[in-house]
């Protein structure tokens, strides 16, 4: 249990403990549906950072799928914890408790399903996120592009917050992060020409669950260093960029050393990740020729 409690520090460090007249805060918090591990973490860490949240702070909690834009996925429903009028005013903690419960139930809904990786909600008026069987398809960059509509929409003098809880291992559009043995170079330009980057200026993101699980070195390098150029085109700063959900106690930004090796629970590899595996085992076997994967042409 220890390791969601330093989760939820991490972002308690984030939303922090402010006087009264500090600015509000407007957070969204992205979940990864398409991989469980990550979710089972991000479940206890945000319930957490709710009953920990200060003053002033509005949550809104929005899922990673497959249509992450197209179809967004609300968890939790923007929700604020007002400011007191009078020391004992009881509305900021009615709030907390409010929103808590709001996420717990919400939280609690959050299963695996047997469903394939592009399955859809039998009840597709239904909000009740569903978790895909496999991570064929994560939407990444449109989590990133509707996140980026409702913080512009937002209060334009509140601190704005974007949490991720997912391994950033997009794989849509023609665009896969999965079965390469690292990210070329030349993808952020492509991403650009293609309008894939939205405008986050002065947004503070912090990236938890990068996980390490299935790949090289190398790989993890290139996938940091990516992030780091697409959210500085974004206009945005990363604050902290972890392979694990509680590497940190504080605030870091992406110039610091996170590759610390993750205490937690093996993440479970994908569907993707195993074929890719298998992929890579065939061409080394004798009389194999190895040949690096690139990504999609779009």
């Amino acid at each position: 249990m220890m390791k969601y409690g330093i989760a939820t520090l991490i972002i308690m460090s984030i939303f922090g403990i402010a006087p009264l007249w500090a600015a509000p805060k407007e957070a969204v918090v992205l979940v990864d549906l398409t991989n469980p591990a990550i979710l089972e973490e991000a479940k206890r860490a945000i319930q957490g950072a709710v009953n920990s949240a200060p003053e002033e702070t509005c949550l809104q909690v929005i899922g990673i799928t497959d249509r992450s834009f197209s179809s967004p996925r609300i968890i939790l429903e923007r929700d604020c914890i007002p400011t007191r009028l009078f020391i004992l005013d009881p509305k900021p903690l009615e709030a907390k408790q409010r929103m808590s419960a709001q996420w717990e139930k919400r939280s609690q809904e959050l299963s695996p399903t047997d469903q394939g990786a592009n399955a859809r909600q039998s009840n597709p008026r239904s909000s009740t996120p569903q978790l895909t069987r496999n991570q064929r398809v994560s939407d990444v960059f449109g989590a990133f592009a509707y996140a980026a509509l409702i913080l512009n929409s937002r209060n334009s003098e509140a601190e704005k917050l974007l949490v991720v809880f997912s391994p950033l291992r997009h794989n849509a559009g023609g665009i896969s992060f999965h079965c390469v043995t690292e990210i070329e170079a030349e993808l952020l330009k492509r991403v650009q020409e293609r309008g894939l980057i939205p405008s986050l200026k002065g947004v503070k993101v912090t990236l938890l669950g990068v996980h390490t699980q299935g790949k090289e070195e190398r790989y993890y390098n290139s996938l940091r260093r990516f992030y780091e150029q697409y959210f500085q085109a974004a206009g945005a700063s990363i604050e902290t960029f972890s392979p694990t959900s509680h590497l940190a106690l504080g605030t870091q930004t992406a110039s610091q050393d996170n590759h610390a090796p993750s205490l937690a629970r093996p993440v479970q590899v994908g569907m993707v990740e195993e074929q890719c595996r298998d992929k890579y085992q065939k061409a080394n076997e004798p009389g194999g020729k190895r040949k690096s994967p690139q990504p999609r042409k779009s």
